[in-house]
């Protein structure tokens, strides 16, 4: 069944999925190489959105394959993918304004696309009637390297922003509540939440924040990647192909033999570089925003066990008790690092000013499975598995099963999307709040 929307003299076309309306492919805004985003008006009459939003050129990564399950290769690819998607509840009235939340894609910077097989939001729209919208923004080169008089430039950043200001102009004609908006992401998508709750001028865009496993860690001492990026691109002459552009990203992204933790996200945004505050500047920042916005912030407990999967030497002594426990010790250190330790530091400041703000971590390992609370587990809880899960990652559930195991991870979300509360201490075998209750 369709469902026809009317915004300005444009019509939009969705179509039914899983209990929802979805409408994806809605271009916000466009732009040139190394140019900021400029808003996009569609002009008169009927547009069919019934194609998964187009992501940004991207290279293969058998990291993001195993986690999400993609081949993006299939995905029409772009220079300018500023595109969104929106879900909406079926049984939606037609004078209601829902809560809505906005997905920030992960990927290292480099990957993903909001309607990746693995972010299904019709789960969490329909069991919570929430609005869902995701949002596909320039990565890598294109989006985080340099602007068009070859200076670091947080360019998919900007983008995010555009369409962050396109929601909250539009989304009451989807049925969406424009001032009650939550933002959420996971991973570089994490990262981007930060970004934007540190940025200048995005206070008014929404609400409440969502941080999930941000690779902060990566995010310090970074003047070497930057300048090692910065300098091979502006190497490149303007006019060369997308294509080439993506071969010399890939290729600086693998070579890039930098100290420190800030070699694990090569690319990223750039602090002090509008609109991003300076890193000495960030405390000030979170003190200006918690007065007025609600944070939920975590980690999972095994991060890196991800990229360890393929180790049969450190899977043979997981299998040893002893040795074991030099493995998960291992693990809980590089996890610390990367992840928990800065999660944990962003709350502490932020929670100064808000009681409304909380600190989780999800440990989901009620099997042993060496993936048990790993990076990404916890796409198959919140948007529901696919055929194209990873069994190991799934820990030999049933798709139904993971559906149904993620449904009070959901509410949980859900709530907090909803009122910037969260009621309960844990979500059993899945999740505990660890500060804030």
């Amino acid at each position: 069944m369709e469902k026809i929307i009317k915004l300005n003299n444009t019509q939009f076309k969705g179509y039914e999925n899983n209990g929802c309306y979805e409408f994806k492919g809605i271009r916000y805004a466009t732009s040139h190489r190394f140019d900021v985003p400029h808003p996009y008006s569609y002009s008169e009459g009927m547009v069919d959105l019934t194609e998964p939003s187009p992501i940004c050129y991207q290279g293969k990564s058998q990291i993001e394959s195993f986690i999400t399950g993609n081949n993006y290769s299939k995905f029409t690819q772009v220079e300018d993918p500023q595109f969104l998607s929106i879900t909406i509840p079926i049984d939606v009235k037609e004078n209601e304004k829902l809560p809505v939340m906005i997905f920030i894609h992960g990927g290292t910077f480099r990957h993903g696309g909001c309607d990746s097989i693995s972010y299904n939001r019709t789960y969490l729209s329909k069991e919570n009637r929430l609005i869902l919208v995701g949002i596909n923004y320039r990565l890598g080169a294109f989006g985080f390297s340099v602007n068009l008089n070859r200076k670091p430039a947080n360019l998919g950043l900007l983008d995010i922003i555009e369409g962050l200001k396109w929601v909250k102009n539009n989304i009451g004609s989807f049925y969406g509540d424009a001032n009650n908006i939550t933002i959420f992401g996971q991973s570089s998508g994490g990262e981007a939440v930060k970004a934007i709750l540190l940025s200048k001028g995005t206070e008014d865009l929404y609400n409440r924040a969502i941080i999930q496993s941000a690779p902060s860690g990566s995010m310090h001492n970074r003047k070497e990647v930057n300048e090692y990026i910065t300098s091979n691109i502006n190497d490149l002459p303007i006019y060369v192909s997308a294509v080439k552009v993506l071969k010399v990203q890939e290729e600086l992204n693998e070579n890039f033999k930098g100290n420190g933790n800030a070699k694990y996200l090569v690319y990223g945004p750039h602090y002090g570089v509008f609109p991003l505050v300076k890193e000495e500047e960030i405390d000030i920042k979170i003190n200006e925003v918690s007065k007025t916005h609600d944070l939920l912030i975590g980690y999972n407990s095994r991060e890196v066990a991800v990229y360890l999967k393929n180790s049969k030497t450190i899977k043979n002594l997981s299998k040893h008790l002893i040795t074991k426990r030099i493995v998960e010790r291992g693990i809980k250190i590089k996890s610390d690092q990367l992840f928990a330790k800065d999660a944990n530091d962003f709350y502490k400041k932020f929670h100064e000013n808000n009681t409304h703000s909380y600190l989780y971590e999800l440990y989901r390992q009620d099997k042993t499975e060496f993936l048990g609370g790993c990076h990404g587990i916890e796409f198959l809880l919140l948007f529901g598995a696919t055929d194209s899960a990873n069994e190991e990652l799934m820990h030999n559930y049933t798709i139904e099963d993971i559906i149904e195991i993620g449904k009070p991870l959901r509410k949980l979300w859900g709530d907090f999307a909803k009122t910037g509360k969260v009621e309960v201490d844990e979500v059993p075998n899945i999740l505990k709040i660890v500060k804030g209750r």
